[in-house]
């Protein structure tokens, strides 16, 4: 940098704050931040010494955290150009200081230090010659071991020797771009022309204490942190070699420290903690390890309490280790992530001592790690422990019951392998119902919906996130869990609507009441109104006519707040989904159903847009056009036409033949309609015709819209079910010529049954009544006619004995009777009837039977009456008499 920096309120500000910093930074970084506070209130003179004097600067801040510093830098003093080095070196300084805070999580300081790796690859290529450029290149190489190989890159993990196989290779790749950046420096310095730097100058001597101990201390802490990860190799010649090698290594440490910036002593010490413990040197391991631990950094503190131990362990001190392991596990303030490395080594020495790894007491470290672990880190501990325990417990002997965490393990490695493991998910069952163990029940949960998940298993999905949101209330997992488990059973509602409205509504309400905070709340409000709406319309489309007054008002008002409710949520730009506003319009309809003036109430209103049509799922559709057919049919003076208007408005994709929505619709309403019907007629209502009229008004509309749009426009070519239910509709509604039609259509047909002729028959058969009953004798002759045939048709289709033999018969009796031809011979042949069946086909048939037998015994009376009374007549009578000219059946 050109200009000089003085004196000023923000630096004093800043060296305050490292002040207050003292007590938590490293004393390393709290010396390097005073010494650039001493250079950077001085004046140098020349360029260089300012140059370092802002670096130093900078690097303190960075070092502290202080990321207040900065932000008061850059609005104080703001960069001239964004791309030039004083810019460069400020975002370098914020990256650093993002990496030493606490406040920041892992996803987010591995960002950090991809930025920062870009930024200082950015600075370093402005001018190849700069010998800055050197000491920019090493602070690199410093960084990645102090900052990513320590902090982001799994180098802990990897350095006490629980880490998985995942992180050994992310550890080894941050070491060898140490050692390739420590190249880079070498040869940059090379390429500097020595005239370049004044001789004794502070540049010049900061570029020698590079060169002669910074980047050789790196070097060898690399090696130290290579040795230290490879100290438990089974390689025999390896583990021949190691010892000369850390020795070796041990003396060029200690000859190195006294040279190196206190910023690095910590690291220095580590690395001889490292060295001496492959050495086999216990005393040199110890004392290097008190010196890490005035100097305040947990995470080195620990790793060299871990080596060090590891020393005990190799003079037979195992137990003296494990007093150790489990003192440190104890301290207070100990972050999580240096606690689990803690248990893992106390587990692991445990196991070198000959102790079960499956029991309560060798777990146990782990498990306490997860009990205290903070309400925000509990998620990634608990599947850390988790995999920890099941690598420890797999195929190990169970000396008695195992603890129930380690049970939830084993299931949990089975169902990673085979997600539909139904035995696996047996054994987690237990553990997810109870309440005692709450660790417990939560990884059980947790393992539980993230298996059926995996497989698919929705229902079971949706159950397993509601009830881990509530026994994991107290972590930030139960709010992804129960918007998880309302995500699910919402879908489950949209694909099969009264498959579980009461988990849906369980979930809603647990949503609402309990997890105020989740975004989708005003959604949530609006789906469970729906719900509880949908269920009142039920009750109030099931009432007595005395009822119906007072639910129209409440469908109203239910219409009215649950379109609030949806407007709410809009607003928040939230979709409820179309089954609230298909919900509001099945009670706006609801309620013009039920209202005394239902005439005005289907004048006023409107009819839904074929935009909304669109909106609404295939169900929901389906059950708004039901409820206005069932307006249409109960209270518009001309059903037919009011339906008919209600189908013109239908958009395409309910008329499509590959979804048949409108049809379904009608079909479901007029297959209600005729059953209604049906039973009334059964108990000699004449509701019962009402009822028929009202589907056949329904098929009637379909039908004409059919006749409206020909060829590939068709609606939906009609169904046998369709004309089937039409027939029935106009066999009920006493419309006999429309019943005979439709009926004989059916019959016709090449695939007809013995039910669609049954439908013929009867439908005949009323028809000849009714030509009767009107004395319409040509009619009556005609129907007489169709009906014994069709009725002999019958009886040889139907099997003997079932109901459609006996209205065969019932049929040709009556007709026989009616039309002369009965007497004796109906009489005979209802006698071999009631021989072969004394019920004559059950109370529905015999009634019919008896009528006939009834009619044949009079005429057989009426018979023998004539016979009587004719020779009598002729005797007293002259042969000029009327009844003369009567012929005589001799």
């Amino acid at each position: 940098m050109s200009r000089s920096l003085p004196p000023r309120p923000l630096a004093r500000s800043a060296f305050a704050a490292a002040a207050a910093f003292t007590l938590i930074a490293p004393t390393g970084a709290t010396i390097a931040f005073a010494a650039a506070s001493a250079s950077v209130q001085s004046t140098p003179t020349d360029t260089a010494s300012q140059r370092l004097a802002e670096d130093d600067f900078l690097r303190g801040i960075g070092d502290l955290a202080l990321l207040r510093a900065l932000d008061d830098l850059d609005r104080t003093e703001p960069a001239r150009d964004p791309q030039s080095t004083e810019a460069l070196l400020r975002a370098i300084a914020r990256e650093r200081a993002t990496l030493r805070s606490d406040a920041f999580s892992l996803p987010e300081r591995l960002q950090s230090l991809d930025r920062l790796r870009t930024t200082r690859a950015a600075l370093v290529a402005r001018d190849t010659r700069d010998p800055f450029s050197v000491l920019w290149i090493g602070d690199a190489a410093e960084d990645e071991l102090s900052l990513a190989f320590f902090g982001a890159d799994g180098g802990a993990d990897a350095i006490a020797g629980s880490s998985g196989s995942a992180l050994v290779p992310r550890a080894r790749a941050a070491l060898d771009r140490v050692l390739a950046l420590l190249d880079t420096a070498d040869a940059r310095a090379a390429s500097i022309p020595p005239d370049s730097v004044p001789a004794a100058t502070p540049l010049a001597q900061r570029l020698d204490s590079d060169a002669r101990a910074r980047r050789p201390f790196l070097r060898a802490a690399v090696r130290a942190m290579l040795l230290a990860m490879e100290r438990s190799s089974d390689s025999a010649a390896a583990s021949r070699e190691r010892p000369a090698k850390g020795a070796a290594l041990l003396r060029e440490l200690t000859e190195l420290r006294p040279q190196l910036p206190p910023r690095l002593r910590p690291e220095s010490d580590l690395a001889e903690v490292a060295a001496a413990a492959v050495a086999a040197q216990c005393d040199a391991a110890r004392y290097a390890a008190a010196r890490i631990i005035g100097a305040r950094d947990p995470t080195l503190t620990v790793l060299a309490r871990l080596l060090s131990c590891d020393c005990l362990v190799n003079e037979r001190r195992g137990e003296e280790a494990v007093r150790q392991l489990t003192a440190l596990h104890a301290v207070q303030g100990l972050s999580t992530p240096l606690r689990l490395l803690v248990a893992d080594a106390i587990v692991r020495t445990r196991g070198t001592l000959g102790k079960s790894p499956t029991t309560e007491l060798t777990l146990r470290p782990w498990i306490d790690t997860l009990d205290r672990a903070q309400a925000s880190e509990r998620a990634g501990v608990r599947r850390a422990v988790l995999e920890r325990i099941a690598g420890a417990a797999r195929g190990q002997p169970a000396y008695g019951d195992l603890p129930p965490l380690a049970e939830v393990a084993l299931a949990r490695e089975a169902l990673l392998a085979n997600p539909a493991d139904r035995a696996a998910l047996a054994r987690l069952a237990p553990h997810a119902t109870q309440t005692r163990n709450a660790t417990a029940q939560v990884a059980a949960l947790e393992t539980i919906a993230d298996a059926v998940v995996a497989a698919r298993m929705w229902p079971e999905a949706a159950d397993a996130y509601r009830a881990l949101a509530l026994a994991a209330s107290q972590e930030p997992v139960s709010l992804p869990a129960m918007q998880a488990a309302l995500d699910i059973e919402l879908a489950l509602d949209r694909a099969d609507p009264a498959g579980r409205e009461a988990q849906l509504e369980e979930t809603l309400g647990l949503a609402i009441n309990r997890f105020p905070e989740l975004p989708t709340r005003p959604a949530s409000l609006a789906q469970l109104e729906a719900l509880q709406i949908r269920r009142f319309l039920q009750q109030a489309l099931a009432a007595g006519p005395e009822e119906r007054a007072s639910f129209a008002q409440q469908a109203a008002n239910a219409a009215q707040r649950l379109t609030d409710l949806d407007a709410a949520a809009r607003r928040a730009g939230l979709d409820p989904g179309n089954r609230v506003s298909a919900t509001a319009e099945m009670a706006r309809t609801a309620a013009d159903f039920l209202a005394p003036s239902p005439a005005q109430a289907i004048r006023a209103t409107a009819l839904p847009s074929r935009e909304q049509w669109e909106s609404w799922s295939k169900f929901d559709a389906q059950r708004i056009l039901r409820l206005r057919l069932e307006r249409a049919a109960t209270h518009a003076a001309e059903p037919a036409r009011t339906m008919t208007a209600e189908l013109a408005l239908l958009p395409e994709s309910m008329l499509d033949a590959r979804t048949p929505a409108a049809l379904t619709a009608i079909t479901n309403f007029m297959r209600r309609q005729v059953e209604l019907a049906g039973e009334a007629n059964l108990q000699g209502s004449p509701l019962s015709v009402q009822l028929a009229r009202r589907a056949l008004a329904a098929g009637q509309a379909w039908e004409a819209l059919s006749a409206t749009r020909g060829g590939d426009g068709s609606p939906q070519p009609l169904t046998a079910a369709f004309d089937r239910l039409a027939a029935d509709a106009a066999l009920l509604a006493q419309e006999w010529e429309n019943a005979i039609a439709r009926a004989e259509t059916i019959a016709l047909a090449n695939a007809a049954s013995v039910d669609d002729q049954r439908r013929l028959v009867e439908a005949l058969s009323f028809a000849h009544r009714d030509a009767v009953r009107q004395g319409l004798q040509d009619l009556r002759d005609e129907r007489r006619t169709r009906g014994m045939n069709a009725a002999r048709a019958l009886e040889a289709m139907a099997p003997d004995g079932t109901p459609a033999w006996w209205l065969a018969q019932s049929v040709q009796l009556r007709i026989a009777e009616e039309s002369g031809r009965g007497g004796e011979p109906v009489l005979a042949s209802i006698a071999r009837l009631r021989a072969a069946d004394a019920s004559l086909g059950g109370s529905l048939m015999s009634a019919d039977i008896l009528e006939t037998e009834r009619a044949a015994m009079a005429s057989v009376a009426r018979m023998k009456q004539n016979a009587q009374v004719l020779p009598a007549a002729r005797d007293g009578e002259s042969q000029d008499s009327p009844a003369a000219a009567l012929p005589v059946n001799r």
